[in-house]
C-alpha cells in the first residue's frame, strides 16, 4: 500500500529532538528502501529518508572535545561506483570523506568541527553526488543543556516592616542561560557567615510567571516573607546559588553575591534618656527639672521635641516643659488649698515629623510637704430652708434667720469648718464669742457642738436656756454673737462668722362675726357675678386685722354656684341658671373665717329662693299606640297621653304641629308633600282636659287623639299608603315668663302604627316594567335535573295573604322547566334537556299567573323568558402540515403556515379556537401564532441559521374558549400537534480575518513565511468560500512597499467548514528593514453576488543584533581615576588635580566596527555595578547626557569624609537591549572596570569609640572622671596635631551646663555642683573632639556620646500612710489570725520594698479581762508589717490593746555616711501608734454589694474613705466575703463586714448606730452614689439584722395590722349602716308613693321632690305639708315655720324632735367642737377610705367607654369601605357605561339586549346604599351614646360625694329615730350605743343634707337618661337595619356581576366586530369581574356586621344596667360589699323584731 503523504513530528523528550525513523515510499519517489545509499555510521547521528531527503540529526557537541581536533562520523555512503561529492546549499562546516575499507563503495562522512547550538547554524542543507545522483541531505542540530547558566548579583533596598511577594517586589536580578529552559532553574540562597539571620527564611527567589524554554534571558525577583527590622539588622549579605536542570552552576562565579540594604522608617517611639518618675519637695516652692530622649529610629535620627499631655488641674497649669530642651518647670502648688497631696502629669517625646505617630509618654508624680500656713475657716452654712450658704472669698461672714419666741432646740443652721492644712496643723477649736458692742451676753442662751474638729466639721448651734428667748423682752427681740475658730496650735490663726436672730411673736387671737346666722330672699333667676350678701368677720391680732380670709363651706353644688371675696366677705352668684325652685330651695351654706394662725371661726347662712315660671312643660306617653285601617270619624284613639309644668303658674294647652308630622311606610318616609299623602296623613285632632277637675289651672292635662271629618268614613288610614305616622305633640304654657322664649312649648314625636286588613289581589311588579327592565332569567346549557331556573315575584298588598303560581311552556317543544307553587322558582325537569347548538337557539318562554288564599283573585298572565346559556360541550379539530419551510433571517410577520380549525359550539368564545406553541420548547422564542397562522416572531438575526439552529421542531396546542369567558365549566377542550420548520440559508456573511498583527526580525529571508492569515464566513458551500490577496503594504513613514509581503496558500488552506488560512510570506530579505507596516489583506466569499472586505494588519519587523558593542571611551580596561572628595550633586564628576578644575569624561559606547563613530543603529544604555566596597550601598549614579553615553555622578549618600581614603572599583556595561540575544545574534552587553578614589584635606580628629559610661554618687562634690575613648586624627604618617575637648553645644541644656565641667587640653570630666538622684538618675551629653577653639566638628566621629550615672544614697525617713492604725479581733480568733496590716513608705528607691517592722516596748490593755493575756499578744511580720494575733480570744475578753510599731529603712552601699553637714545620718526610722480593738457582731456591718469580690477588694481604700466620708466615723475592714445563697457561693456578690472607730474617744461603735445613719434615705441615697461614681460598687440595701430592729419591725407590723383591723371594721360598719338607713327611708317612701308617667318618676306631681330639707311644694305624698290641712283646707305659702326642717322622702319622719335635744344643738359650740374632735379623732382619716372605694365607681364607665370606642372605631372602618364600595361601584356603572359607548360605536344592525340598562340600573341601585347620610346618623347616635355615658358616669358623683366638707351639719334629724328610740331587746342595746356613735361619728364628717341634694341629682339624671336611652334605641333600629341595606349591597352588586358575565353572551350577534375590538371588550369585561369579585371578597372579610351587631348588643346591655341607677347601686359601687351589708340587714331586723337568734345571720 503506498502513502500519499506522512508528516512527521518531533516530539520532545528531555532535551533533545528526536523523531522515530520510517522507511517513507511515496507514490512519487524513485528510490525505495532497499536502494538507499546513504545509512547511518553510529548512534549519536540518526538518518532517515522522508520525501527524497535525507534527514540526519545529531546532539550539538562543542564540549566533547577539549584540545583535540574533532573528527565526527556523521553517516555512511553506500553503493557509491565513486567518490562521493558535496555541494552547500545552506551554511556550511568543515568535513572530510574518508573510503571505508571494510566494505566495497562505503565511504564514511566526518564532520572536521564541532557543533554549537548556541552560536552556530541550526541547520545544515548540502547535495551529495553518488552515482550521478543528488539526493539532498539536511544535517540538524540539536540542542542540549550543555552550557552554564549566569546570574547578575542583586544589590537592592527593602522598607522595613513590609511584605514583599514577587508581584509586588521592586528588587530583580537577570539570569541567562543560552540552553534556555529556564523553568528548570534552581535558587538557592547560602550564608555567608556563621551568623545565621535566618535570610533562607526571610528571603525567597523566583520568577513571577515561568518562563518558555525558548525564552533565554529572564527577571528573577526577590521576595520578602517576613517584616525586616531596621533596629535588628541594617542590612543583608548572603550568596545565591542558581543551578539549571542539570545542575550547572552559575558562571564566573558558582555563587553571586547579594546584599540588602534595610531601609528604616518612623515605626518605632523614641527612647527617654534621661528622665524620672517622681520628686517630693515643698508646698510654694518653684521647682525645675528636665528629660531627654533620642529617636527609636536611629538610621533616621529625627528631631525630638517635647510637650506636656496633661496634668491634674489643667487649668492651674502648674507644669510647662520647653519643646526643644525638655526642661520641666513647675510653679508654686498651694497643697492645702487646691488639696493637692500628689499631682500627677504626663510628658510626651516626640519625632518632629512624625508627632501624631512615634512619640513616648512618660508619668510622673509630685509628692507636695504640707506646711503649716492655713487658719481654719467657716466655709458656708445650711441653712433652715436647706439652701447652702458659701463664705469663699467673703471678708464679712454673716448669717441671719427668726424663729418663734421661747423656742427651745437645735437652731435650723448647720455650720461647715474647714481647715485646709493636714497632720497636726488643721486642729482647730470652736466656741461662740460675744460682740464688744453688746451690752447683753447672748451667748448665754446657747452653745455649739462639738467644741474641736480636725480639717472639716459640721457644728450646730442649739439653745441652751429658752427663757432668755422672750419677744416681751426688747433686748432679746435682735440677737447677735460671733463664731470663733482657732488653730490648735497656732491659736493666732482664726475665723469669725456673725450669728443674727430675730424673734417672732405669736399670734392667739380667733375671728368673731358680728352675727350667729344669716338668711335672705332672691330670685331664682339671679345672674351670675350678682352680689346678694356682704359677711365679714373680725380678729384682734395686729396682723389680722381687715386681712382675714373668707371662704364658703357646703355642698359641691353652692360650692360651684356661689363665691365669697375672701377679703370684703361678699356673697356672688358664680353661674348661669345657678338656682332652681324647684330642685334645691332654700340653700343651707357656712361661711369660714381664719386669720394668719389658721384659727377659724364659721357662721350659717339660708338662702330662700322666689320661684319665677321659667320651666318647659313635659309629656308623658303610655302604651304604644295602634289603629286599624278604613277608620269612621269621630273615633278616639286608645292612648294615655299627659302633660305637666313644674312651675306654679304654669297654664297648659296641646295642639299636633302637621308640619313636623310624617308618615312611613316600609320603613321608608314619604313625601308629605304630595297632596294625597297630607290628606290622608291629617286623619286626627287633638282634645285635652285638665287631670283634676278641682284645680284652677292646666298644670297637668290628659290629650286624646281623635279621629276627624277631612277624609271620608271608611278611607283613613290606608295601611297600603303608610303603615306608621308620626304625629308632633305640642303642648304650650301660656303663662311663661317672656324673658325665657324657649321654655314656652314641648313637643314629643309619637308614633301611631297602623294595622292591616285584607282587600287586594295580587300582582307581578315585573309586568308593569318596559321588557327591557324585566328580570333577566338564564339557565344553563345541559343542566341536571333539579337545578334553579330563576324565580317569579307577585306582590298582594295583604299582609298575610299567600300567593300561589301556575306557569305553562309556549312551545311544548321547550318544556324544560316547573315552577313552585308556593314560591315561584323555576328548576330544570331532567338533566341534559336544553340544548343550544344543534340548532342554535338562545331563548324560550313561559306563561304564568299568580293567585292569593283560596284563589280568590288571580292576576293577569305574565310572559317569561328564558336566556340559555351556552356550554363548551364541543372538541375542536385540526389541520396543519408536518414540515414547513421558511427564510432564514426573515423579518417579524412573515407567514410560514396556517393552522386550520373547526367547533359545533354555539356561542363565539366556545367554538372560537386559538393555537399556541408550547411553551417550553425554543419554538416559542422564535415563531408565534397569531389568529392561527404562524409567523416570524422576531425575525431578521433572531432566526439565524449560521449562528443558530437550522430547524425547529415546534409542538403546539389549539384549544376553543381561549380568553375563558363566560361560564366555562367544560372547558376549554385543547388538541395537541406538532410542526417541523426549517430555515433556508442565505449568504448574508462577509469573510472577517481573524488575525491583526505579526512580528518578524530582520534576519528573515524571502519566500519564508512570516505568519499564517486566518478568515471566517459564517455561511456554507460556496458562500463560505475566501480567496486572500495582499491589495497595499505602506511603512510607518508613509511610503508605499507593497512588493515587501505577499500572500500563499497551500493543503492547509481549509480549516474547517467556516474558517479558511493563507500564509504571510516575505518577498524580498528583510535586513535593514526594520519597523512597523500595515499590509491590507483583500477577502472575498464565492457567493452570488460575492461578499469581500479588507483589512489591515500589522506586521512588526525588529532589529537583529549582528554585532556585539564596544566601549569608545573608556578605551582599555582597568583604568584608575582620581577625584576630589568634595563634589557636588547631579554635576560631573571633579577629576583630581592641582591645575585648573578638570572633568571625569562621559563614556560613550558603539555597535559599529568603527571606533570613531559612537552609535550605529542602537542606542546603547550605559549602567555600571560597583564591585567593592561590596558591603556599601554605592555613591554614584549614572546619567544619560545624550544618545550612547553615560555620565557618572554621585548620589545623596555621598559623603566628602566617608569616601576620603577609599578606593571604589566600578563595572561599566554597554547594552543595546536588554534580554540575551536570540539564536544567530552577537551579544548584547559589553563589560569594562574602572577604579576611583578621593582624596580630601579637611580632616578632623576622630575617637575610637562612639560613647562611653560612667557614675558619680548623688550630694558629693569632689568627683572626675578621664576619656575611656581616645581621639587621633586619621593620618599615613601619623603626624601629631593638638586636639580641643568641649561640651557639645547641640547636645547639653543649662542642667549639663551648670553641673559638668570638660577640661578642654585632656576631656576629663568633673562637677560644677553637687547632684541629686531623686532629680536626675542620669545625665546624657557629648562630647566633641575639635581641631580648633570652636566646638564644632563636620566629622561624626568627633562626638563623643556620654552617659553619667547617678549612684543613690539614703536620705528620706520613712512615713506612715495612716496616723494611727486601728484592727480588731472577736471571740474565737485562734493564733496566727491576720488582725491587720501597718503599711509605711519611703521616697528613697533603695529602700522600696526594703523597710522592715518591729513591735516597739510593750503592748498595754485597757480591761481586766486581758491581764492574762501574753504579753507578745501580737506578733508582726517584719518585711509586710502584717500583725497577727499570738494569743486565743476568749468570749469573756472585752477592751483593747495598744502599743507601738517601728519602720526602718536600709543601708545604703556607702553605709549612709554624712555626705553634708545638711544630711542626717541613716538609717532612719518611724513610730506609729496600734490600737486593736475586742469586738462582737454588735460592732460589725455587713456592706454588701453587686459586685465580685476582686472588684471590692480592688477598691478597698476608696471604699473605706468614702464610707467614713459620709457615716462620719473611721471605717476599718474585717473581712471581705463572697455572699452565699442556699449554701453556695455567688460569683457575683460579694460583702465587706466593717467596724467604725471613734477616733476622737478611741471608742468601737456600735453597729446600731450605723445602720441607723445608713437607714436614712438620704445617707443611704449619699453613700450608694458615691460608691458608685467613684468606685463603680454598686451597694445593695440594709436588711435588718439585730435582734432589736427584729422587735421593732414586729411590734410596728402587728400594731399596723390592729389598726388597719379597727379602721376597715368600723369604716365597715359605717357604710353598712348609711346604707341599710337609706335604704329603709327609699322604701317607706316608695310604699307611700304613686307612680305616675312622665318624664321623671312621680316627678310631674312632686314639683320640690329634689329639695334638700323639705318636701312643701310637694301636692302628693305621705307628707304634703302644703297639700291640704285636717280639715281640707289647702294652705297658704309664705310662713317660715311650715318649711318641714326634716330630710327628703322622710315619710313620717321617725327624726322628728330631735332638735330639742341638747346633745345635737348646733348652735352650741361645745356640743359640734366636741363630736368633731371625738370624731376626728376617732376617724380622722375616714374620708381617704371614702375615696377609695369610690373609685371603684369608675369601673363600668370606663368598660362603656372602652366599648363606644371600639364601636367608633368599627363604624369608622364601616365608613371607610362603604365609601370604598361606593367608589368601585361607581367605578363598575362607568365601566359598563363605557363598555356601551364602544358597542354603540361598532358598526352592527343589532340593538343590545335590554340587560345592560338592567346592569346600569341595579348598579345605580347598589351604590346609593348606604348614602353618606346614613352614615351621619350612624355618627350622631354614637356621639348621643357618648355623651349619655359621661353624663352618667360615677365619678363625677364620687367626687360630689369626697367634696363634703368635714364640719358638723346643723341638721342631724336623720338619726333621730335611731338615737331617741326605746327597745326592750338586749340584742339591739348590744349595738345601739356604738351605732348612735357611728352615726354622730358620720354625720359629723358628712353634710348628709348636701348629700341628699347629690343624691336626688343623680336619680333626676338617671331618669333623664333613662328617656334618652329609650329614644337612642328606639332609633337604633334603623341602624340594625343597615345589617340588611349591606345585604341588600352585596346582592345587587353580586347581580351587577352577573349581568357584566353575561355580556358575553352578546358577542355572537356583533358579526362584523373586529378582532382587535372583540378582545378589547373581553378584556374589559374581565378586568370588571375580577375587581369586583376582589372588592366582594374585601367586603365579606372586612365589614362584618355581626360583629356590628355584637357591639349593638353590648350598648344595649350597658344602656339597660345605665337607665335605672339610683342611690343604691351606687352605694353598691361605692363599697362592694353586698354580703356584710346582708349580714348587718339581718342583724338590725331580727334586733327590730326582738329575735335573738342572731347567730341565724351568716356574714
Amino acid at each position: 500500500m503506498l502513502i500519499d503523504k506522512l508528516t512527521l513530528e518531533g516530539v520532545e523528550s528531555g532535551r533533545a529532538d528526536t523523531t522515530e525513523l520510517f522507511c517513507l515510499i511515496p507514490a512519487i519517489s524513485k528510490i525505495r528502501c532497499a536502494d538507499e545509499l546513504i545509512v547511518e555510521v553510529n548512534g549519536n547521528v540518526s538518518v532517515s529518508l522522508v520525501d527524497s531527503v535525507y534527514l540526519l540529526s545529531m546532539n550539538e557537541n562543542n564540549h566533547d572535545f577539549d584540545k583535540e581536533t574533532p573528527h565526527v562520523p556523521l553517516f555512511r555512503v553506500v553503493q557509491a561506483n565513486s567518490l562521493p561529492t558535496i555541494s552547500f546549499t545552506q551554511a556550511t562546516f568543515r568535513y572530510s570523506i574518508v573510503e571505508d575499507p571494510s566494505t566495497a563503495g562505503s565511504y564514511i562522512f566526518y564532520a572536521d568541527q564541532s557543533f554549537d547550538y548556541e552560536t552556530q547554524e541550526h541547520t545544515y542543507v548540502f547535495n551529495i553526488l553518488i552515482n550521478n545522483d543528488f539526493p539532498p541531505v539536511t544535517l540538524n542540530i540539536i540542542n542540549i543543556d550543555d552550557e552554564r547558566p549566569s546570574l547578575t548579583a542583586p544589590q537592592c533596598s527593602f522598607d522595613e516592616n513590609t511584605i514583599y511577594t514577587f508581584a509586588n517586589t521592586t528588587c530583580s536580578c537577570t539570569v541567562s542561560d543560552p540552553d534556555g529552559w529556564l523553568d528548570q532553574m534552581t535558587f538557592e540562597i547560602v550564608l555567608t557567615s556563621s551568623i545565621d539571620h535566618d535570610e533562607a527564611l526571610i528571603f525567597a527567589l523566583d520568577y513571577r510567571e515561568q518562563p518558555p524554554d525558548n525564552v533565554y534571558n529572564e527577571t528573577v525577583y526577590v521576595a520578602v516573607q517576613r517584616e525586616l527590622n531596621y533596629q535588628e539588622i541594617t542590612f543583608y549579605l548572603f550568596d545565591i546559588r542558581a543551578q539549571d536542570g542539570v545542575g550547572h552552576s552559575t558562571t564566573p562565579n558558582e555563587l553571586v553575591r547579594a546584599i540588602i540594604n534595610v531601609n528604616d522608617l518612623p515605626d518605632t517611639p523614641p527612647e527617654w534618656t534621661h528622665y524620672f518618675s517622681s520628686q517630693q519637695f515643698d508646698e510654694q516652692t518653684e521647682q525645675t527639672f528636665y528629660v531627654t530622649a533620642r529617636d527609636g529610629d536611629y538610621g533616621l535620627d529625627y528631631e525630638i521635641n517635647y510637650m506636656k499631655l496633661w496634668e491634674d488641674d489643667e487649668e492651674a497649669d502648674y507644669i510647662s516643659i520647653d519643646e526643644k530642651s525638655g526642661t520641666i518647670n513647675v510653679k508654686k502648688i498651694d497643697r492645702d488649698k487646691d488639696d493637692i497631696s500628689t499631682y500627677s502629669f504626663e510628658v510626651m517625646a516626640y519625632e518632629v515629623p512624625d508627632k501624631p505617630v512615634w512619640n513616648n509618654t512618660l508619668a510622673i508624680t509630685f509628692y507636695i510637704i504640707d506646711i503649716d500656713n492655713n487658719p481654719p475657716l467657716v466655709r458656708w452654712v445650711e441653712e433652715a430652708d436647706k439652701t447652702n450658704r458659701t463664705f469663699d472669698n467673703v471678708e464679712e461672714k454673716l448669717t441671719s434667720m427668726s424663729f418663734l419666741e421661747n423656742y427651745a432646740g437645735d437652731l435650723n443652721l448647720t455650720i461647715f469648718i474647714k481647715d485646709i492644712d493636714t497632720g497636726e496643723n488643721a486642729q482647730f477649736t470652736v466656741e461662740l464669742e460675744n460682740l464688744e458692742e453688746n451690752d447683753i451676753s447672748y451667748t448665754d442662751a446657747f452653745l455649739i457642738v462639738p467644741t474641736a474638729g480636725y480639717r472639716s466639721g459640721q457644728f450646730q448651734i442649739s439653745v441652751r436656756d429658752a427663757s432668755y428667748l422672750d419677744y416681751e423682752v426688747p433686748e432679746w427681740i435682735h440677737i447677735s454673737f460671733n463664731v470663733l475658730t482657732k488653730g490648735t496650735l497656732d491659736p493666732t490663726k482664726t475665723d469669725r462668722m456673725l450669728v443674727e436672730i430675730t424673734l417672732i411673736d405669736y399670734n392667739d387671737e380667733w375671728p368673731i362675726f358680728p352675727e350667729i346666722e344669716y338668711s335672705i330672699e332672691i330670685n331664682e333667676t339671679a345672674k351670675n357675678g350678682e352680689v346678694i350678701m356682704q359677711i365679714m368677720a373680725t380678729d384682734r391680732d395686729a396682723e389680722d386685722k381687715d386681712n382675714l380670709t373668707h371662704t364658703l363651706i357646703g355642698s359641691s353644688y353652692t360650692s360651684r354656684v356661689l363665691a365669697i371675696d375672701t377679703l370684703t366677705g361678699n356673697i356672688t352668684v358664680n353661674a348661669d341658671n345657678a338656682f332652681d325652685y324647684d330642685t334645691v330651695n332654700p340653700i343651707f351654706i357656712q361661711v369660714r373665717a381664719t386669720d394668719h394662725a389658721n384659727h377659724t371661726a364659721t357662721v350659717p347662712l339660708t338662702i330662700n329662693l322666689l320661684d319665677v315660671n321659667n320651666k318647659a312643660p313635659t309629656i308623658s306617653v303610655g302604651d304604644p299606640i295602634n289603629v286599624d285601617e278604613n277608620q269612621n270619624s269621630a273615633t278616639k284613639l286608645d292612648s294615655t297621653i299627659t302633660a305637666s309644668d313644674m312651675d306654679t303658674t304654669a297654664n297648659l294647652s296641646a295642639t299636633i304641629d302637621w308640619s313636623r308630622s310624617y308618615a312611613m311606610k316600609n320603613s321608608r318616609r314619604l313625601d308629605m308633600t304630595n297632596d294625597t299623602i297630607s290628606q290622608q296623613v291629617r286623619f286626627l285632632n287633638v282634645e285635652y282636659y285638665r287631670k283634676d277637675e278641682d284645680d284652677d289651672d292646666n298644670r297637668d292635662i290628659i290629650i286624646d287623639l281623635v279621629v276627624n271629618d277631612n277624609n271620608p268614613d271608611g278611607t283613613t288610614p290606608d295601611f297600603e299608603l303608610f303603615d306608621s305616622l308620626y304625629i308632633s305633640l305640642v303642648v304650650i304654657d301660656w303663662n311663661t315668663d317672656p324673658e325665657f322664649p324657649d321654655k314656652v312649648n314641648t313637643s314629643v314625636l309619637i308614633l301611631i302604627s297602623i294595622n292591616d286588613i285584607n282587600d287586594n289581589t295580587p300582582f307581578f311588579p315585573e309586568a308593569n316594567l318596559p321588557e327591557s327592565e324585566r328580570e333577566n332569567r338564564t339557565i344553563q346549557e345541559n343542566a341536571p335535573e333539579g337545578i334553579s331556573a330563576g324565580s317569579i315575584v307577585a306582590i298582594d298588598l295583604d299582609v298575610d295573604d299567600t300567593v300561589t303560581y301556575n306557569c305553562t311552556a309556549l312551545d311544548p317543544n321547550f318544556d324544560w322547566v316547573t315552577v313552585n307553587t308556593d314560591t315561584g322558582s323555576f328548576t330544570v325537569k331532567a338533566a341534559g334537556l336544553i340544548n343550544a347548538d344543534i340548532p342554535k337557539t338562545f331563548y324560550f318562554n313561559y306563561s304564568c299567573t299568580a293567585s292569593d288564599d283560596n284563589h280568590t283573585h288571580t292576576s293577569d298572565p305574565l310572559i317569561v323568558r328564558f336566556y340559555i346559556i351556552d356550554t363548551n360541550n364541543r372538541r375542536p379539530t385540526i389541520t396543519i402540515d408536518d414540515k414547513v419551510y421558511v427564510d432564514e433571517k426573515s423579518p417579524n410577520g412573515t407567514v410560514v403556515s396556517e393552522v386550520e380549525t373547526e367547533d359545533e359550539d354555539r356561542d363565539i368564545p366556545f367554538h372560537t379556537v386559538a393555537c399556541s406553541f408550547d411553551r417550553e420548547t425554543t419554538c416559542i422564542d422564535k415563531f408565534i401564532i397569531i389568529n392561527n397562522v404562524i409567523q416570524v416572531r422576531n425575525g431578521y438575526n433572531d432566526i439565524d441559521r449560521d449562528e443558530g439552529d437550522k430547524n425547529y421542531t415546534c409542538p403546539m396546542t389549539c384549544e376553543d374558549n381561549p380568553d375563558r369567558l363566560q361560564n366555562d365549566q367544560q372547558g376549554p377542550h385543547s388538541e395537541p400537534a406538532t410542526v417541523v420548520i426549517i430555515l433556508n440559508d442565505i449568504n448574508d456573511h462577509t469573510p472577517v480575518v481573524l488575525n491583526d498583527a505579526y512580528s518578524a526580525t530582520e534576519n528573515v529571508h524571502k519566500d519564508d513565511v512570516i505568519g499564517t492569515i486566518v478568515a471566517e464566513d459564517k455561511d456554507e458551500g460556496l458562500n463560505a468560500e475566501i480567496v486572500f490577496n495582499v491589495t497595499k503594504v505602506k511603512a510607518s513613514g508613509g511610503e508605499d512597499v507593497t512588493d515587501l509581503f505577499g500572500v500563499t496558500t497551500d493543503e492547509d488552506y481549509v480549516v474547517d467548514l467556516t474558517h479558511k488560512q493563507a500564509n504571510l510570506v516575505a518577498l524580498k530579505d528583510l535586513r535593514g528593514a526594520y519597523g512597523e507596516y500595515v499590509v491590507t489583506i483583500g477577502v472575498a466569499d464565492k457567493g452570488d453576488p460575492p461578499n469581500s472586505a479588507l483589512y489591515d494588519i500589522t506586521v512588526e519587523v525588529t532589529k537583529f543584533n549582528f554585532a556585539k558593542p564596544k566601549f569608545v571611551f573608556p578605551s582599555g580596561d582597568g583604568q584608575s581615576f582620581a577625584l576630589f572628595s568634595s563634589q557636588e550633586l547631579e554635576s560631573r564628576l571633579i577629576l583630581f588635580s592641582n591645575e585648573d578644575t578638570k572633568y571625569l569624561e562621559d563614556f560613550s559606547a558603539t555597535d559599529s566596527e568603527s571606533d570613531e563613530q559612537i552609535c550605529g543603529k542602537w542606542d546603547i544604555d550605559i549602567d555600571f555595578e560597583q564591585l567593592s566596597p561590596e558591603d556599601e550601598r554605592t555613591i554614584f549614579v549614572m546619567t544619560k547626557p545624550e544618545t550612547c553615553k553615560g555620565q557618572l555622578q554621585i548620589n545623596n549618600r555621598f559623603d566628602p569624609d566617608f569616601v576620603l581614603g577609599k578606593t571604589y572599583k566600578l563595572k561599566l556595561t554597554a547594552s543595546v537591549k536588554d534580554g540575551e540575544p536570540e539564536e544567530g545574534e552577537a551579544a548584547y552587553t559589553a563589560e569594562t572596570t574602572i577604579t576611583i578614589s578621593f582624596v580630601d584635606n579637611n580632616l578632623q580628629p576622630t575617637f575610637n569609640c562612639s560613647s562611653m559610661e560612667f557614675s558619680f554618687r548623688e550630694e558629693f562634690m569632689d568627683q572626675s572622671q578621664e576619656l575611656l575613648c581616645s581621639a587621633s586624627y586619621q593620618l599615613e604618617d601619623n603626624t601629631t596635631l593638638p586636639i580641643f575637648y568641649y561640651l557639645d553645644p547641640k547636645a547639653v541644656d543649662d542642667t549639663i551646663e551648670n553641673t559638668f565641667n570638660v577640661d578642654v587640653a585632656t576631656g576629663t570630666i568633673s562637677l560644677k555642683q553637687v547632684i541629686s538622684y531623686k532629680r536626675n538618675k542620669n545625665f546624657q551629653f557629648s562630647v566633641v573632639a575639635s581641631n580648633d577653639t570652636s566646638p564644632t566638628s563636620t566629622n561624626s566621629e568627633s562626638f563623643l556620646n556620654i552617659t553619667c550615672n547617678v549612684i543613690e544614697t539614703n536620705i528620706n525617713w520613712p512615713q506612715w500612710t495612716r496616723k494611727t492604725f486601728f484592727g480588731a479581733i472577736m471571740s474565737g480568733y485562734i493564733r496566727n489570725t491576720p488582725v491587720l496590716t501597718v503599711e509605711a513608705t519611703d521616697a528613697d528607691e533603695i529602700d522600696q520594698d526594703q523597710l522592715t517592722y518591729n513591735i516597739n516596748g510593750s503592748i498595754s490593755s485597757s480591761d481586766s479581762s486581758l491581764n492574762n493575756v501574753p504579753s507578745d499578744a501580737f506578733l508582726i511580720t517584719k518585711d509586710t508589717g502584717e500583725i497577727r494575733l499570738n494569743f486565743q480570744v476568749e468570749s469573756t475578753m472585752v477592751g483593747y490593746f495598744q502599743f507601738d510599731v517601728t519602720v526602718w529603712d536600709v543601708e545604703d552601699d556607702f553605709h549612709n555616711g554624712n555626705l553634708s553637714f545638711l544630711i542626717i545620718i541613716g538609717p532612719h526610722w518611724n513610730t506609729t501608734s496600734v490600737t486593736v480593738f475586742i469586738i462582737t457582731r454588735q460592732n460589725t456591718v455587713d456592706f454588701r454589694f453587686y459586685n465580685p469580690i476582686g472588684d471590692v477588694q480592688n477598691k478597698e481604700n476608696e471604699m473605706l474613705q468614702i464610707v467614713s466620708e459620709v457615716i462620719g466615723y473611721e471605717a476599718y475592714r474585717q473581712n471581705i466575703e463572697k455572699q452565699t445563697q442556699d449554701g453556695a457561693e455567688l460569683e457575683d456578690q460579694s460583702y465587706a463586714s466593717l467596724f467604725f472607730i471613734n477616733v476622737t474617744t478611741t471608742e468601737a461603735i456600735e453597729a446600731n448606730t450605723i445602720l441607723r445613719s445608713v437607714s436614712n434615705i438620704n445617707t443611704f441615697s449619699n453613700l450608694a452614689g458615691q460608691l458608685r461614681n467613684r468606685t463603680g460598687l454598686i451597694l445593695m440595701s440594709f436588711p435588718s439584722t439585730s435582734g432589736s430592729s427584729e422587735n421593732l419591725e414586729g411590734v410596728l407590723q402587728a400594731w399596723l395590722v390592729g389598726v388597719s383591723v379597727v379602721l376597715g371594721a368600723l369604716c365597715l360598719i359605717l357604710l353598712v349602716t348609711f346604707v341599710l338607713k337609706t335604704r329603709e327611708l327609699n322604701r317607706r317612701i316608695k310604699l307611700l308613693t304613686t307612680n305616675k308617667f312622665g318624664s321623671q318618676e312621680s316627678g310631674l306631681n312632686r314639683l320640690g321632690v329634689s329639695a334638700p330639707t323639705t318636701n312643701k311644694h310637694a301636692i302628693e305624698g305621705s307628707n304634703p305639708i302644703f297639700n291640704v290641712n285636717g280639715d281640707g283646707v289647702k294652705k297658704e305659702l309664705g310662713n317660715r315655720d311650715d318649711f318641714d326642717r326634716s330630710s327628703i322622702r322622710s315619710g313620717d319622719s321617725d327624726l322628728i324632735g330631735i332638735e330639742d335635744n341638747p346633745e345635737f344643738d348646733y348652735n352650741d359650740k361645745s356640743n359640734i367642737k366636741k363630736v368633731f374632735e371625738e370624731i376626728l379623732g376617732k376617724y380622722g382619716d375616714i374620708d381617704k377610705i371614702l375615696e377609695e372605694r369610690l373609685r371603684k365607681l369608675n369601673n363600668n364607665t370606663r368598660t362603656a367607654d372602652s366599648q363606644l370606642n371600639k364601636l367608633e372605631k368599627q363604624n369608622d372602618d364601616l365608613k371607610k369601605i362603604t365609601n370604598g364600595s361606593n367608589a368601585i361601584l361607581e367605578s363598575l356603572v362607568k365601566n359598563l357605561q363605557g363598555i356601551e359607548e364602544e358597542l354603540k360605536l361598532l358598526d352592527t344592525k343589532r340593538n343590545w339586549p335590554g340587560e345592560l340598562e338592567a346592569a346600569e340600573k341595579s348598579a345605580n341601585e347598589a351604590i346609593s346604599r348606604p348614602t353618606n347620610e346614613d352614615i351621619k346618623e350612624q355618627e350622631e347616635e354614637l356621639t348621643k351614646w357618648k355623651k349619655f355615658l359621661e353624663e352618667s358616669d360615677g365619678y363625677d358623683y364620687a367626687k360630689n360625694i369626697m367634696n363634703i366638707p368635714h364640719s358638723v351639719s346643723n341638721k342631724l334629724n336623720l338619726l333621730e329615730k335611731l338615737l331617741n328610740e326605746e327597745t326592750d331587746t338586749t340584742c339591739w342595746e348590744k349595738f345601739h350605743s356604738d351605732l348612735k356613735l357611728l352615726f354622730a361619728d358620720l354625720m359629723t364628717l358628712l353634710d348628709l343634707s348636701a348629700f341628699e341634694d347629690n343624691i336626688d341629682d343623680i336619680k333626676a339624671k338617671a331618669s333623664k337618661n333613662k328617656e334618652d336611652a329609650d329614644k337612642i334605641l328606639s332609633d337604633t333600629d334603623g341602624f340594625l337595619n343597615k345589617e340588611k341595606e349591606f345585604n341588600d349591597i352585596h346582592d345587587l352588586t353580586n347581580e351587577a356581576l352577573i349581568l357584566a358575565q353575561e355580556l358575553g353572551k352578546l358577542k355572537d350577534s356583533i358579526d362584523s366586530m373586529s378582532e382587535r375590538n372583540g378582545e378589547i371588550i373581553d378584556d374589559r369585561l374581565k378586568e370588571i369581574q375580577n375587581e369586583h369579585e376582589t372588592e366582594m371578597r374585601k367586603l365579606d372579610e372586612k365589614y362584618n356586621v355581626k360583629e356590628g351587631q355584637v357591639l349593638l348588643n353590648k350598648l344595649k346591655r350597658l344602656k339597660q344596667q345605665t337607665q335605672n341607677v339610683d342611690i343604691a347601686e351606687v352605694e353598691r359601687n361605692i363599697d362592694g360589699y353586698l354580703r356584710d351589708i346582708a349580714y348587718y340587714t339581718c342583724i338590725l331586723e331580727k334586733c327590730e323584731s326582738g329575735s335573738e337568734t342572731i347567730a341565724d345571720c351568716k356574714k
